[in-house]
């Protein structure tokens, strides 16, 4: 789940999600995915164990945090041995003027 509000470049954001099994009970996979598509669709892809991006919070439950490095509509999905999917979405990265490489700062 996605915190609603406004996403900017270089901002991090933090995505959780939960694994349930086939009776409603919290569960941890034995391998936890978080794949990422960027605007000009270049895949990224963090595994629970192996990158930091992505942490164990409590049984079932997983955030990762990502910084998205360009303006435009991200895509994610949560995936788990068996190819299992928990959720998936997307959000929208703004430019920000304190950031953009074309800000020339305060006079």
């Amino acid at each position: 789940m996605l915190a609603p509000g406004r996403h900017y470049v270089n901002a991090p954001i933090s995505i959780t999600a939960n694994f349930k099994d086939s009776s409603g009970n919290d569960l941890d996979p034995t391998t936890v995915t978080f794949k990422t598509v960027d605007p000009s669709r270049l895949a990224a892809s963090y595994v629970y164990g192996t990158d930091d991006e992505v942490v164990r919070e409590d049984a079932g439950d997983y955030t990762a945090t990502v910084t998205p490095d360009k303006a435009g509509r991200w895509f994610y999905r949560w995936e788990s041995t068996g190819g299992v999917i928990a959720s998936e979405g997307d959000f929208l990265v703004q430019l920000s003027q304190f950031f953009d490489d074309d800000c020339v700062g305060y006079q």
